[in-house]
């Protein structure tokens, strides 16, 4: 048996709330050879126990040592320190008499290789001074002791102090955002503690000076000896009152101005823009019926427009009064079609077209024929009946087809043929 080593000191190794195994790398003869030492995060010092179940060792014996295995983790903060420590004593008897067995002796010589390895790891963690030099008394330890604990003591209250600037500075954010607001903040919106604003007085102060200001002018007659701007001012968007009687009124998007000069009789919004007439017309704003030079105009839900001897409609009631036509439709026998008309009102009439789009009997592509709303039939043969339904409502027509095709006369008349979806298509016609 050997002592291959020197090192008697394992770790330290750190807590993180999950290790629980810490490996030594020298070389012990019992279990209670290994000091556990734990150190806390706040500096406290304490040995673990075997006698309590705090931890076990295995490798007992072994060179290269084994694992101290503690029951629970180290926390974060704690490190644990493995070192090994025999006692100094003789616990080998060799009697004069019996066998005599070289490994008792072998053993008792580790255990003084190591008790001597274990004095000297103590001795070179001890305070010592050079040859000459004095070793300090307790009181002087004691002192520096105390300065160590005040260096603390003054780090704590660094951080503490560094918390409170931190505080300090977030404060200081809030007031400056504060300030703004009490600057700045929109009218009618208060501050804090139902205050408002400078801006909202001074919103409220321009709304008393341009109500005074109105009632000077008013009470001299409305005399200007310059031009007036009314309006936000927003991007340069305002309107004009001219010393010369015009009117400068901004078009709305900024990009100039339509003037009202006293040469025009009527000034008004005609639903899309603001209308400027010729001398002797007359404009009344809503609904706009507009009597002037050169004819009646009247803009409401007809959009009619007379000029001369001619009525113009706009698109509301053009569409009104010429109702509706589909376009071309393909159909399925035995099926609906479904067509949204768009009148708004159930039509009174309705009339169906058969287009022929491929040649069929005498009638060519192209050929027309007017087919009445309503048409069926039903005999022996075709049990699933002829011809078509028209319904109505005020949204859609819809047009049920026969399971059988529809009948109709040849071009030429005297012959009748059933005909389908593969010759004609339908346009569907509808009056109010």
């Amino acid at each position: 048996m050997t002592v291959s080593s020197e090192v008697s000191v394992a770790g330290p190794f750190y807590g993180n709330g999950t290790t629980t195994t810490f490996p030594y790398s020298f070389k012990i003869l019992d279990a209670k050879h290994i000091r556990a030492v734990l150190i806390s995060a706040s500096g406290d010092v304490s040995d673990l126990s075997l006698d309590n179940g705090d931890y076990s060792v295995t490798g007992v014996g072994s060179e290269t040592g084994g694992d101290v295995i503690k029951t629970t983790p180290l926390l974060a903060g704690q490190t644990l320190t493995l070192v090994r420590r025999l006692p100094l004593t003789q616990e080998t008897s060799l009697e004069n008499q019996g066998a005599y067995y070289p490994e008792v002796v072998e053993r008792r010589l580790d255990q003084m290789v190591m008790q001597i390895q274990s004095v000297k790891e103590t001795t070179e963690r001890s305070l010592t001074v050079e040859p000459g030099q004095e070793k300090p008394s307790m009181t002087q330890i004691a002192a520096a002791q105390g300065y160590s604990q005040a260096a603390r003591t003054s780090r704590d209250e660094a951080a503490q102090l560094a918390s409170a600037a931190v505080g300090s500075a977030s404060n200081a954010s809030g007031y400056a955002v504060l300030a703004s607001r009490w600057a700045s903040e929109v009218e009618n919106v208060p501050v804090a503690g139902g205050l408002f604003s400078a801006f909202h007085w001074y919103r409220k102060a321009y709304a008393i000076y341009q109500t005074i200001t109105q009632g000077f002018l008013e009470k001299v007659g409305g005399i200007l000896t310059g031009d007036v701007l009314f309006g936000p001012g927003t991007g340069g968007k305002y309107s004009k009152l001219q010393a010369n009687g015009d009117v400068q009124l901004n078009r709305g998007d900024n990009t100039g101005f339509a003037t009202w000069s006293v040469g025009n009789a009527y000034f008004g919004w005609d639903g899309g823009s603001y209308a400027f007439g010729n001398a002797g017309g007359l404009s009344v704003g809503g609904d706009i019926i507009r009597l002037g030079a050169t004819g009646t105009e009247f803009y409401s839900n007809g959009d009619v427009k007379f000029t001369g001897a001619m009525a113009n409609f706009g698109p509301g009631l053009r569409s009104f009064l010429e109702g509706y036509t589909s376009a071309q439709q393909s159909w399925t026998l035995g099926s609906a079609l479904i067509l949204a008309h768009g009148l708004g009102i159930t039509p009174k009439s309705v009339a169906i077209y058969l287009v022929c789009k491929v040649a069929y009997g005498s009638w060519v592509v192209g050929d027309k024929i007017l087919l009445a709303p309503s048409i069926a039939a039903r005999d022996n043969n075709y049990t699933n009946g002829e011809g078509l339904t028209v319904g109505v409502d005020a949204t859609n027509i819809r047009v049920a087809f026969g399971s059988d095709g529809i009948n109709i006369m040849s071009k030429g008349g005297g012959s009748a043929g059933r005909i389908g979806p593969g010759n004609f298509d339908v346009i569907v016609i509808a009056r109010v």
